[in-house]
């Protein structure tokens, strides 16, 4: 990731420093008199999607004089986000739990309707390499089982019941849809004479496979719900500063889905260092010590099966789309990887066997 550094700046998207006058009174926690920004832009490095998407990123630098004197400085995060994201939204709620999540200063909004939000500062940005480490994936698991066993109010589960949050069971039928389509493609030798060979041996299952996509996505559909932040990658948490405490950010993807949704494709490949039963002991454990109810480990089990499933029809319809939209062929190996992974399934049967 790096920078570019910007000092004494007299705006911040557009924001004059009267109207960052409240984020900045929050910020260094008095009455301001005068204050200074400076601002750090965010440049993800290729292949990264450090601070997360869905928006521009920097970080702001407050240097604060108060009206009895006192001098404070304190670096913020802000996120101008995409229009028709409103990532305060789930702060405020999830706040309301003790989430394991950065604390906010303060939102403004643009004249269009963008949502400027200022939040804490963490360093450092973690990693999968840190998520793989005897050392701190319990944390990881810790608070993202904290997040899962969290019951929402019914203000905030009608808010992420309605079509823009419940997003899902769209995408999941995009991807059985993409199937046909995306099989034909590769056929045709788009990703080279290996995958096109591949195809033409599993032809005859093609039909079937649809069939078996069907039945993963009812089968999904019927799966207990939870909170589930839905993108709770290596990359999305951090630490905070003060005590070095693991939180989690980018709140824009959280909603109700499947309750073990975001530990699914944990446990599919859990860190080098546990095996799968003892990544499941270890998650229910935690679970429940966060509120979650018992859950025998066979039905975890069976729970993150299924939503791994679903999880590779919504990957093929994603790689399919962007190949479909850059012409880029690397997405189109991507494509053929979940048609493969697709296949195995369906071969290996419900649960966990031989994948």
């Amino acid at each position: 990731m790096t920078h570019r550094h910007d000092s004494n700046r007299s705006e911040l998207f557009g924001f004059s420093k009267s109207r960052l006058l409240p984020i900045a009174e929050v910020v260094a926690g008095m009455s301001v008199h005068t204050f200074d920004i400076t601002i750090d832009t965010i440049d993800a490095e290729p292949g990264t999607d450090e601070y997360g998407g869905c928006g521009e990123k920097c970080i702001v630098t407050f240097t604060c004089t108060g009206t009895d004197g006192r001098e404070r400085r304190e670096r913020v995060f802000a996120k101008l986000a995409d229009h028709g994201h409103e990532e305060s939204i789930h702060y405020e709620h999830l706040t309301r739990h003790n989430a394991p999540i950065p604390k906010t200063y303060g939102t403004l909004k643009t004249d269009d309707g963008r949502e400027l939000m200022f939040t804490e500062y963490l360093e450092p940005i973690l990693t999968w390499d840190d998520w793989n480490s005897p050392e701190t994936h319990p944390e990881f698991l810790s608070s993202i089982a904290q997040i899962n066993a969290i019951t929402p109010s019914d203000e905030y589960r009608a808010l992420l019941s309605n079509e823009k949050h419940d997003w899902m069971p769209r995408v999941l039928q995009w991807g059985l849809e993409a199937i046909e389509s995306a099989w034909e493609r590769v056929s045709d030798g788009a990703c080279g004479k290996d995958a096109a060979h591949w195809c033409a041996k599993y032809h005859s299952e093609l039909s079937e496979l649809k069939d078996y996509a069907r039945s993963v996505i009812d089968q999904w559909k019927t799966l207990p719900r939870g909170l589930c932040h839905r993108e709770a990658e290596g990359y999305h948490a951090g630490r905070r500063r003060s005590d070095g405490k693991l939180l989690y950010f980018d709140l824009s993807t959280v909603g109700i889905g499947p309750r073990f949704g975001d530990v699914a494709s944990w446990c599919r490949e859990s860190p080098i260092y546990l095996t799968r039963m003892e990544f499941a002991r270890q998650y229910l454990e935690l679970y429940a010590r966060w509120g979650g109810p018992t859950v025998s480990i066979e039905q975890f089990l069976n729970e993150t099966a299924i939503s791994v499933r679903a999880g590779v029809i919504r990957w093929l319809w994603q790689m399919h789309s962007a190949w479909d939209e850059t012409g880029d062929n690397s997405y189109g190996h991507w494509t053929h990887s979940a048609l493969e992974q697709l296949v195995e399934f369906k071969h290996a049967g419900p649960g966990w066997q031989s994948t």
